[in-house]
C-alpha cells in the first residue's frame, strides 16, 4: 500500500460490505443472552448436534464442548468474533500515487485495484480481480512512486480510469452474488490498514463524484 504521509498499519483491518459502521459493535441484549444460555444448557446431546449441524458447526465432542460451541455461534457476547462466521473475505490492497516528501493534502489516486475472494470454510482463493487505474489529477507518476509500487508509467497510461475499473469491480462482486438483489452470502472487505478505504477509496470516489457504498 503506497502512501506518503503515514507508516503502514501494523495490524490488518476489515471493512464491512456496506461501509456504514461496524455491525458487530451493536449493544448486547443481556436478557437475550441469558435466555439463550439457559436454553442451550438444557439441550441433550442429539439436540445440540442438530442445532450445530444446522448452523454449519462441528458436532464432534462431549455435550459440554458442543454446548459451548453452540453458544459461540448464537450468543452475541461470547469471545468468538461473529466475523468468523463470514463465508467470504474480499481482500484488497490498493496501490496509490504518492510523493517522497510528506504532504498532508496530497490527493492519492488508486493506480492498482487488486482483490482476492477467499472462501473462509475451505480456506482457499475462489477468484481474483485485478486491474490498473489511470490517475487523472496527477497523471504522471513520481519516480518515488514507481520505485515503491513497481508500477510503470506505461502501465497506468494504458489503463482505464478509476470509475470504469470500479464499475467492473462491482460487476465482479455481482457475478459472485456478493451484492445486489441476488445476493446469497455474507462477506467482509479485508485490508492491510484503514487508509485503503478511508483515504484512497473514499478520496477517489470524491474526485470522481461517486457515492461510496
Amino acid at each position: 500500500m503506497a502512501t506518503c504521509i503515514e507508516e503502514p498499519a501494523s495490524n490488518g483491518g476489515t471493512q464491512n460490505a456496506n461501509f456504514k459502521g461496524d455491525p458487530f459493535a451493536s449493544k448486547i441484549d443481556h436478557k437475550k443472552v441469558a435466555r439463550v444460555n439457559h436454553e442451550i444448557n438444557n439441550l441433550n446431546m442429539q439436540e445440540v448436534k442438530l442445532r450445530l449441524q444446522h448452523r454449519g458447526g462441528d458436532d464432534n465432542g462431549s455435550v459440554e464442548v458442543l454446548r459451548k460451541r453452540l453458544k459461540n455461534l448464537m450468543v452475541p457476547n461470547n469471545k468468538v468474533d461473529n466475523r468468523s462466521q463470514l463465508l467470504y473475505y474480499v481482500v484488497i490492497d490498493f496501490e496509490a500515487t504518492c510523493e517522497e516528501e510528506k504532504c498532508n493534502n496530497y490527493p492519492h489516486e488508486i493506480i492498482e485495484f487488486p482483490a482476492l475472494l477467499i472462501d473462509t470454510k475451505k480456506r482457499e482463493i475462489v477468484d481474483q480481480f485485478h486491474m490498473y487505474c489511470k490517475p487523472e489529477v496527477n497523471p504522471k507518476l513520481s519516480e518515488f512512486c514507481t520505485k515503491l509500487t513497481g508500477i510503470s508509467q506505461e502501465r497506468v497510461d494504458t489503463a482505464e480510469p478509476f470509475h470504469v475499473v470500479l464499475s467492473k469491480f462491482h460487476d465482479w462482486l455481482l457475478s459472485h452474488k456478493l451484492v445486489g438483489n441476488k445476493r446469497k452470502t455474507n462477506f467482509a472487505f479485508v485490508t492491510d490498514g484503514p487508509s485503503d478505504f478511508s483515504k484512497f477509496f473514499i478520496g477517489n470516489c470524491k474526485v470522481n463524484q461517486i457515492n461510496s457504498y
